[in-house]
């Protein structure tokens, strides 16, 4: 089948994935309709008419055989993590004094603050608001008992239509003044929250029980504990990326599960088999020695920064366990245009016209075979990677994204029975010709990583209660 999505709607979950019941029940869930399922969403959303893409998408860029180790932190990394906390719900922050972090969730008037932090410097917050229009496009604003108010950005947004709510993180980066009572207020009062000194605890930096590296990303993890028959997983990635351009900027896939247990139990329902992970689709598995597998789940559909795993020890025999992640993705994304990677195409007037020409975009090399007008308004781009074995990285690449500036009115990437392809759709009729900017490309650091646990060494939460 052939799955295309534009790059609003790879924000979206499985539920909102076009398939009806027989083809669920005969099909395995395809690449992107896993990553549609990812409940960490990384980056914004603008509107329509100011598109920005946010595909994860993966490339290999090392072969380093992973193996598990005890940490050992270099003066660099020392550096690097003195100052690191991981906030659950609202991902990595660097304290440059004490952090506070909201104790429990609060909800009021259709709206749910599921976590929030708070320093000198910034803060963030994370909220669950069910669909009503009331609260589209709401504005968020914090004001301490000082009388100073702050205004929160929306930075990231999760969309999930089957249970017909959202998830925001707002933030504000600047100076924080001291106070000891703030009121968190969304749409003038809407929804509003009063916040005490007690309704916080210090934030601790991040510790690292177990590290994992191939030299250009490590995966730690910070915690295990065990909850009865569940197993939690607290992990961060901390990166050793070469300098890049001024014009860009890349962004850290955070969340590595697929879906909450009360997904899986959706699945089954309709039959869907679920694939082991990839480095294209990376999520964790937890193996026994018998073969068995588990994968990571999600706390809650509403979190968009995670950095939990939670696994069901029922499914698992044993006590030794070995922990698996397939990649760490990232993507370099453009700040802002320039003519650098521009390319002109002549488009036929009908069909296709094949081209076979090599690009490059950031180190990238690909080629595009063909062009195909679909109508007086769209074109479509197939291209593919082309592996470079002279790169030290290999990068693996298998999709990005592009526009043609202003008259950009949407743009889809599509894996077409089996081939790449793009498809960009204009606000104007298109000419003969036309002018395509590459936006983003993703890649994955490539493991696998991997840790070795031991049950027995874990202290299970609930009988120490």
């Amino acid at each position: 089948m052939n799955s295309c999505f534009n790059e609003d709607e790879a924000l979206i979950l499985l539920n909102d994935v076009t398939m009806t019941d027989e083809e669920l029940r005969e099909n395995e869930l395809t690449d992107i309709e896993k990553r549609k399922l990812k409940t960490d969403i990384m980056g914004k959303i603008k509107s329509k008419n100011s598109k920005r893409k946010k595909w994860t998408i993966a490339a290999a860029i090392a072969f380093t055989v992973i193996v598990s180790i005890p940490l050992t932190r270099t003066d660099a990394f020392e550096k690097m993590i003195s100052k690191l906390a991981i906030v659950p719900g609202i991902g990595e922050v660097m304290m440059e004094d004490k952090g506070f972090a909201l104790k429990n969730s609060m909800t009021n008037n259709n709206v749910t603050i599921n976590s929030m932090y708070i320093d000198q410097n910034k803060i963030a917050v994370t909220l669950t608001v069910e669909h009503t229009t009331k609260y589209d496009n709401s504005p968020y604003s914090l004001r301490d008992d000082k009388g100073n108010v702050y205004e929160l950005k929306i930075t990231n947004r999760s969309v999930d239509n089957y249970r017909n709510m959202s998830a925001y993180k707002a933030e504000y980066i600047g100076e924080v003044k001291k106070a000891s009572k703030y009121t968190l207020s969304v749409d003038s009062h809407q929804a509003s929250f009063t916040l005490k000194d007690s309704d916080f605890a210090e934030v601790s930096e991040a510790k690292t029980l177990y590290t994992a590296t191939n030299g250009n990303t490590a995966l730690n993890i910070s915690s295990v504990k065990r909850e009865g028959d569940i197993l939690k997983i607290d992990y961060y990635a901390t990166d050793f990326l070469t300098a890049l351009p001024a014009n860009m900027q890349v962004a850290k896939d955070k969340a590595f599960n697929f879906g909450t247990f009360k997904d899986e139990e959706e699945y089954k329902k309709r039959g869907v088999n679920i694939s082991d992970p990839s480095i294209e689709i990376p999520y964790f598995q937890l193996i026994d020695e018998d073969g068995n597998k588990e994968y990571g789940h999600s706390s809650s559909s509403n979190v968009i920064d995670e950095y939990q795993s939670s696994f069901n020890l029922k499914k698992l025999k044993g006590k030794k366990m070995k922990l698996i992640l397939p990649s760490v993705n990232y993507e370099y994304q453009r700040k802002y245009i320039t003519s650098q990677y521009a390319m002109v195409f002549d488009v036929p007037k009908e069909g296709k016209t094949m081209l076979n020409r090599e690009e490059e975009f950031v180190g990238f090399k690909y080629k595009i075979l063909s062009i195909e007008r679909l109508s007086d308004k769209m074109f479509a781009l197939h291209y593919e990677f082309i592996d470079d074995n002279t790169s030290k990285l290999q990068p693996r690449p298998i999709g990005m994204f592009m526009n043609i500036g202003e008259n950009t009115d949407s743009v889809s990437s599509c894996i077409d029975k089996g081939k790449l392809k793009i498809v960009i759709a204009s606000r104007n009729p298109i000419g003969d010709k036309v002018k395509v900017d590459p936006t983003s490309i993703s890649y994955a650091s490539v493991g696998p990583f991997e840790f070795e646990l031991d049950l027995d060494k874990i202290i299970d939460l609930d009988k120490i209660k």
